[in-house]
């Protein structure tokens, strides 16, 4: 836990190598280790390096570009070592390939294709311009709206994922990126695999989930091959665990990277990975005094209950989906839709009561559609059925659609009750 003042620091941009580290190799990788860079103008494929981007566990990214094309790109180099190509490094890059293919969303980077030369494969992918969450979480603190709404953004990439089936399963800052022009998009699905809840549920064609891969903890000594995928400060208990992981999962390493980003420090620390796979067991149990931490505004309650949640170590206690959790992240959103909803009600409600007065008007001699009046007719309807679209829901279309219907089959069975008496 957060025990520690000195550990409740805004210096959540780097990398805190006294416990555990980000990263291990689980095969020799030369690029994202000691391999010289590639110069500029230096061929991939088709694609031109222009320069280097940074460096992971995974590899190397670079800028650069298609002639064919005529467009810039990140491309994503992975060199390796006496590595067979039907090894579990070539099948991991390849899966991530496969996965960011199945997504088409704002907050999920685009991949564009995957290739093989004789250095290694490589990825080519959406270049998106600006730093990524873990950068910029670094230049904090900053005030809690703005964390919540760059994790939102990043939420909704993992709900995307989600709904195709595929869980991320190493969800951390450094995977999202930020956009110059304020994009919010996950990448770097290196770890993720369709969704399975049990052994049993593992898709055909694939190895026993979390088999083929190995844990991401540094240092010989904490690396347990075969057994944990994920990086460990964000991993789920079940993940340190080496069971199945399910979306729930991604959202469990969500909110850590949400109260990394609102208190400046992780829920969770460890001398090693056992000890910070215990602390995770037993659940969030401080908070970080706010006085340590200093965050330029009162963190609401509303925030530490998602956090509450989000964090069980039982999965099962979490929320039932992403959605449910960034639901809960902007409860202007709820708001809005209670308002919308009172709104369409209302609006029904004063047409029908403007219709029954207008049956009350003088003159019951005169014709049923004067006696109507202006409560329902062309022009009110049409107006009425402009504000009901005007409200920004998904169902808002439907529910004006559904209104006007009714109070047209009402006007026409008034004005017919009418003229029969």
């Amino acid at each position: 836990m957060c025990t520690e003042p000195a550990a409740c620091s805004f210096a959540v941009g780097t990398q805190d190598t006294t416990q555990l580290n980000d990263h291990t190799r689980a095969w020799p990788i030369d690029a994202a280790a000691d391999a010289a860079p590639l110069p500029r103008g230096a061929r991939v494929g088709r694609y031109l390096v222009l320069d280097e981007l940074g460096r992971g566990g995974m590899g190397v990214v670079y800028r650069a570009y298609d002639p064919e094309l005529d467009r810039p790109l990140a491309l994503k180099r992975l060199r390796l070592r006496d590595v067979p190509r039907d090894s579990p490094a070539h099948v991991r890059l390849r899966r991530e390939a496969q996965t960011l293919a199945r997504l088409s969303d704002p907050h999920v980077v685009t991949i564009y294709d995957v290739g093989e030369d004789e250095a290694g494969l490589f990825i080519a992918m959406e270049l998106v311009e600006g730093e990524d969450l873990a950068g910029w979480l670094g230049h904090g603190p900053h005030e809690w709206p703005a964390v919540v709404e760059r994790l939102s953004g990043a939420g909704r990439g993992l709900a995307a994922a989600h709904r195709v089936g595929v869980v991320h399963r190493d969800f951390k800052p450094a995977n999202v990126l930020l956009g110059a022009d304020g994009r919010v998009a996950v990448t770097d699905f290196g770890l993720a695999r369709p969704e399975v809840t049990s052994v049993n549920d593992t898709p055909a064609g694939e190895a026993r989930p979390l088999e083929p891969d190995t844990v991401d903890i540094a240092g010989p000594a904490l690396t347990d091959a075969g057994a944990r995928v994920g990086t460990p400060m964000y991993m789920a208990p079940e993940q340190h665990a080496g069971m199945p992981a399910d979306a729930r999962a991604d959202q469990y390493s969500f909110c850590i990277a949400l109260f990394e980003g609102l208190y400046g420090c992780r829920p969770f620390t460890g001398a090693d990975a056992a000890t910070l796979a215990a602390h995770k067991r037993e659940g969030l149990q401080q908070w970080p005094d706010e006085g340590a931490t200093a965050p330029p505004r009162p963190i609401p309650a509303r925030l530490r209950r998602v956090l509450t949640r989000g964090l069980q170590p039982d999965p099962e206690q979490r929320f039932a989906s992403m959605e449910e959790l960034l639901a809960q992240l902007d409860p202007g959103t709820r708001r809005r839709s209670t308002a919308a909803a009172v709104a369409v009600v209302g609006l029904a409600t004063l047409a029908i009561v403007g219709v029954s007065r207008g049956s009350t008007e003088p003159d019951p001699c005169g014709s049923s559609a004067q006696a109507l009046g202006t409560t329902w007719d062309a022009a009110t309807r049409e107006a009425a059925t402009t504000r009901l679209a005007d409200v920004a829901l998904p169902y808002a279309a439907r529910a004006a659609e559904t209104t006007t219907a009714a109070l047209d089959a009402w006007a026409e069975h008034w004005t017919t009750t009418h003229r029969e008496i």
